[in-house]
C-alpha cells in the first residue's frame, strides 16, 4: 500500500473576477502586439520570447516554478504547455535532468527550442508540439510532470493561441490532464501543478480531483502582492 504523490501546477495570475477580468483583457492586448522575437533578462539570464507567447514580465509565476520544482539527480522531467521554455530550460540549467517540453503552440515549440540553443541544453532537452500527451507513447515515464495550466473558465469557443495559454473553457484541460497524467509517471513519479486560490476556481479543481478519489495538500506558497498568489498543490493518488 502506498502513494504516489501527484502534484498539480495551475498557473491563475493575479486577483478576483471583477478586477482581473480586465486585467486580463488588457495583457492579452498589449501581448497580441508583439510582433518581433525580443531578449528579456530572467533569473539573471537572457531568454528570448516569440510573438504568441507570453513573457515572464507578464507571469511572474514563472520564476516561482521555475525554482521550486524539485528535481532529483538523472530525473526525467516533462513540462506540459512550457510556453517560452523559460522552466525547461531553468530546469535543465540547475540539474542533469532529461528535459521533455510539449505545447500545442507551435510558436511555444518553436520558442522553447531557442531558449534550449541559447543555453547549450538542446542534447538534454526536446521540444514537441501537441495537445497535452497527444505526442507521447504510454511507454514514455516521466518522474516529475508539471503544467502551468490555463488560468480562466470562459464560455469563449474559439480561443486564439494567447488565449489558450489563460482560458480554459469548462475546466476541460485541467480535468483531462488530471485524468491523463499518470499514466506517463514512472512508478514513484511526482506530478505538480501551479494554482492560485485568488484567481482560479479551487472548488472545481477540488471536485475534479476527487472524482478520481484523489486528494489534495498544498505544498508551498507565494503572495508576492495583495493581488497575486502562486501555490503548488500536492494530488495524492491511493493505491
Amino acid at each position: 500500500m502506498y502513494s504516489i504523490l501527484f502534484f498539480v501546477a495551475v498557473s491563475f495570475l493575479s486577483t478576483r473576477f471583477g478586477y482581473c477580468g480586465q486585467h486580463v483583457e488588457d495583457l492579452l492586448l498589449q501581448n497580441e502586439q508583439i510582433t518581433q522575437p525580443y531578449l528579456a533578462k530572467v533569473m539573471g539570464k537572457q531568454f528570448w520570447i516569440y510573438p504568441q507567447n507570453f513573457g515572464s514580465e507578464t507571469f511572474p509565476d514563472t520564476v516561482f516554478y521555475a525554482q521550486n520544482i524539485p528535481i532529483s539527480a538523472g530525473a526525467k522531467f516533462l513540462e506540459m504547455g512550457s510556453g517560452t521554455g523559460i522552466i525547461s530550460v531553468a530546469v535543465a540549467l540547475r540539474t542533469d535532468a532529461q528535459v521533455t517540453a510539449i505545447d500545442i503552440n507551435p510558436y511555444a515549440v518553436a520558442n522553447t527550442t531557442a531558449n534550449a540553443q541559447l543555453h547549450d541544453v538542446s542534447t538534454r532537452l526536446v521540444a514537441l508540439e501537441g495537445n497535452l500527451f497527444s505526442s507521447l507513447s504510454l511507454q514514455d515515464k516521466f518522474d516529475v510532470i508539471f503544467f502551468n495550466v490555463p488560468a480562466l473558465d470562459t464560455e469563449k469557443k474559439e480561443l486564439t493561441w494567447l488565449e489558450q495559454a489563460i482560458y480554459d473553457p469548462g475546466y476541460q484541460i485541467l480535468e483531462q490532464y488530471i485524468n491523463e497524467a499518470p499514466a506517463y509517471l514512472t512508478s514513484s513519479g511526482r506530478f505538480f501543478v501551479g494554482f492560485s486560490p485568488i484567481y482560479g476556481d479551487l472548488v472545481k479543481f477540488k471536485e475534479i480531483a476527487e472524482k478520481k478519489g484523489y486528494r489534495l495538500e498544498s505544498v508551498i506558497q507565494d503572495k508576492p502582492s495583495p493581488h497575486t498568489m502562486f501555490e503548488l498543490v500536492e494530488v495524492i493518488i491511493p493505491k
